[in-house]
């Protein structure tokens, strides 16, 4: 429930992969939310092109919106993502590691992104690495005036670089 009302009726996955907010996002498991502007129908985020997201209906060719990709949803790596719709640099901060796979918390742009990758993967916090945002992945849609729920564990400090 958000504010007495149900946000999103349907099955599990559907609303896990495919949110209508930020609180449904977040309020469903891990999330990385951006803020970003829509021009020309397309998703802008530091100078960032994202194409190919599933825009929510009624969004508009432009104005502000927000996105949102899960974990699973980045690809990280040391070097291109070549099979991803978008990719940015950042520096990895924090590393969990999960048995199977290892969650990465990585600074880009000021924000602290989570990504999932395999366990075997050698990053090490301090280091840069490149992530990929998968095709077909993530969400944007303009969210509601209420609550906006946060993903407490995608909200770590970014070390200044002078640490």
């Amino acid at each position: 429930f958000s504010q007495g009302r149900v946000p999103q009726q349907g099955a599990p996955m559907e609303v896990y992969r495919n949110p209508v907010s930020s609180f449904v996002a977040a309020f469903l498991g891990t999330s990385n939310l951006l803020e970003a502007t829509v021009r020309g129908g397309m998703a802008i985020v530091d100078g960032v092109a994202f194409p190919g997201l599933a825009m929510a209906a009624g969004l508009g060719p432009a104005g502000p919106a927000t996105l949102s990709f899960r974990p699973e949803d980045l690809v990280a790596g040391p070097g291109p993502a070549d099979d991803c719709a978008a990719a940015v640099d950042g520096r990895l901060v924090f590393r969990r590691d999960l048995g199977a796979t290892s969650e990465l918390h990585v600074a880009w742009g000021g924000r602290t992104l989570v990504a999932l990758a395999p366990a075997a993967a050698a990053f090490a916090p301090g280091g840069e690495l490149r992530l990929g945002f998968r095709h077909g992945r993530g969400g944007c849609w303009r969210d509601e005036p209420g609550p906006r729920r946060t993903a407490p564990r995608a909200r770590l400090p970014v070390p200044d670089d002078r640490d």
